[in-house]
């Protein structure tokens, strides 16, 4: 129930966003990085094969973690 009255709420104040058939929550924070640092942060967390990102189970985010930690997480 409660899950209801917060889609329901977050849909009327306009924070839902769907892109592709797949619903978002629009966050109104601001980036503490420059554009540039952002950037090259993309791009050495692709090119880093130590690093792992995966969408979070709630809330839309993105963890960021070392790969060998999220392995013996799965295994254990």
């Amino acid at each position: 129930m409660n899950f209801i009255c917060e889609s329901t709420a977050n849909m009327y104040a306009g924070k839902i966003v769907t892109r592709n058939d797949i619903s978002y929550i629009k966050h109104s924070c601001i980036d503490n990085l420059l554009a540039k640092q952002t950037h090259r942060l993309q791009m050495h967390l692709k090119i880093t094969p130590i690093w792992l990102s995966k969408p979070a189970d709630k809330g839309g985010a993105v963890v960021v973690m070392r790969a060998d930690l999220y392995k013996q997480g799965v295994l254990r």
